[in-house]
């Protein structure tokens, strides 16, 4: 019996190490300075590791609960100053998304692209010399086209990351069909729907291709530029690379979604972070909401939000009402508070996920950021949102439209709406309801999203690369793989048949009038 224990201990650890031997290296690369960015895949690359792949990581948000020899992480540091854009002044400017990724973060991006390529550790694995070899490069998909310069200089394939839906811009690289005016297309914030009028859609129109336009020849090149200075001017075009991505992994589950054209490579999971292992509660916070005997209400704006920036008048508002509420308040505030109250916790930083985790949690007001939806989902604690900027808004009219929420806007924002919509909520248990059957649908999935991510990136590996999954429409002019360029000759030949005989028409009439006026000249 022992002698059969050692060989099946015997072929376990063989296993293993073979597992070890066929292991993948892989070159990940997240260029977002923004914690939310990078939440949603450490669960990706603690599996990866398991199954005995190594990681080198360029990140400016170090894992530290990640401790493999397999796994290397390039920190590279961002002057969060030089990058840094308060939402809510974006949205108390009324500056709309769109104008905001043309006016500053296409500098900013060009700026940690440059910061990646300039780092020491990342120049010795790309420089001419090196021997440094991956088999995998896995790419943050949003407006730093030159990073996918490293997928040419180490020939491998392409994995793009999401950490939310797909801008247009992207998807118009991958060879997707854009619709500027569709639910789903979020950076159009509220300029989206299906009851808008011709002029509304005519508008998103003329925004949106515009903003691809100044993509292609104003943010493209300056990436190529910075290619070519640290890469060769050899590098070959870096749209060309972009539309050789594998596969796309992005953060979407289309219950909190809209339905929209798909292309085959694009693989969706969702809220592979939550389950992740959750930080304890600190002791006195701990003590605070195991003893709201009537609940307690968890308020916080997220990573990028500083909502002490706001005007205090508009503060003043949330002061005072949480003051009247019978519940207790945990509240993130990236300051000093201006004033503290009986009933508030407030802190600049929480374990959000242990927060939502607690039983006598009530309600959760968020800005409607789409990992906090999704970690408020999993906990079933129904949400009230006050979206500002980028996707939220969008997200907030979805959790809305599932009932598990209600909207209230900053700008127009009344004691009593916030009051109102805070008892409506607690005291309405349709929300909680509503969330709870939420969850299940969200969770009544054929698979595991986790283990569909890893069972992609290794089919990825397997097969160095997965061509018959893209779309070629990618190397088709803008006007081509929508048909405008046959729209606009049958249009103008239509028109010429119609001016044709329209012109026969008048010819035709004025010779019968002509006609008819000869015959009385001769009857006369």
């Amino acid at each position: 019996m022992k002698y059969r224990n050692g060989i099946i201990i015997f072929a376990l650890c063989f296993i293993n190490i073979i597992d070890q031997l066929n292991g993948a290296r892989i070159l990940g690369v997240l260029h977002i300075p923004i914690y939310s960015h990078h939440v949603p895949f450490q669960p990706l690359w603690k599996e990866l590791i398991k199954r005995g792949h190594e990681i080198v990581l360029i990140t400016s948000k170090p894992i530290s609960t990640i401790n493999s020899t397999n796994f290397k992480q390039i920190k590279y540091n961002v002057d969060l100053k030089f990058i840094q854009s308060n939402y809510i002044e974006l949205r108390m400017n009324r500056k709309s998304f769109i104008s905001f990724m043309k006016d500053d973060v296409y500098i900013m991006l060009l700026h940690i692209t440059n910061k990646i390529f300039e780092h020491p550790e990342v120049k010795k694995l790309y420089a001419p010399d090196s021997k440094e070899k991956f088999d995998l490069i896995m790419i943050q998909m949003l407006s730093a086209p030159g990073l996918y310069a490293f997928a040419e200089r180490f020939n491998a394939p392409v994995i793009g990351l999401s950490a939310f839906r797909l801008m247009a811009i992207e998807n118009y690289m991958l060879g997707n069909i854009v619709l500027p005016s569709h639910e789903n297309t979020w950076e159009m914030e509220s300029n989206t729907g299906s009851n808008l009028s011709f002029w509304q859609r005519l508008n998103n129109f003329y925004v949106m291709w515009n903003f691809i336009y100044t993509m292609n020849y104003r943010c493209f090149p300056a990436h190529q530029q910075l290619a070519e200075k640290y890469f060769g001017p050899s590098v070959s075009s870096i749209k060309d690379i972009m539309k050789n991505t594998s596969l796309v992994f992005v953060n979407e589950n289309q219950i909190i979604s809209y339905a929209r054209p798909e292309l085959p490579n694009i693989i969706k999971f969702h809220s592979i972070h939550v389950a992740d292992h959750s930080e304890p509660l600190p002791q006195d916070l701990k003590t605070f909401v195991d003893n709201a005997t009537n609940g307690f209400i968890y308020f916080s704006m997220g990573h990028t939000m500083n909502f002490s920036i706001i005007s205090n008048s508009i503060q003043e508002i949330f002061y005072d009402v949480f003051e009247k509420l019978p519940y207790k308040v945990v509240w993130k505030y990236d300051k000093e508070p201006l004033r503290k109250i009986k009933n508030a916790y407030i802190t600049k930083w929480l374990p959000q996920k242990s927060v939502l985790a607690h039983p006598n949690i009530k309600l959760y007001i968020y800005q409607g950021g789409l990992q906090s939806t999704q970690e408020a989902i999993y906990h079933e604690v129904p949400v009230l949102g006050i979206p500002i900027f980028s996707d939220q808004e969008n997200q907030v009219k979805i959790a809305v439209n599932h009932g598990i929420a209600k909207d209230l806007n900053i700008e127009t924002l009344t004691r009593d709406k916030l009051e109102s919509a805070i008892r409506e909520m607690i005291n309405n248990k349709q929300y909680k309801k509503n969330i709870i059957n939420l969850r299940k649908l969200m969770n009544d999935l054929p698979y595991d999203s986790l283990n569909i991510l890893i069972w992609w990136t290794e089919y990825v590996i397997r097969h160095k690369g997965a061509p018959y999954f893209r779309s070629n429409l990618a190397w088709q002019s803008w006007y081509q793989y929508c048909d405008n360029d046959i729209i606009v000759f049958l249009s103008f030949t239509v028109f010429l048949i119609a001016y044709t005989i329209i012109k026969i028409i008048r010819k035709l009439i004025s010779y019968m009038h002509k006609l008819s006026i000869d015959q009385k000249k001769k009857t006369n």
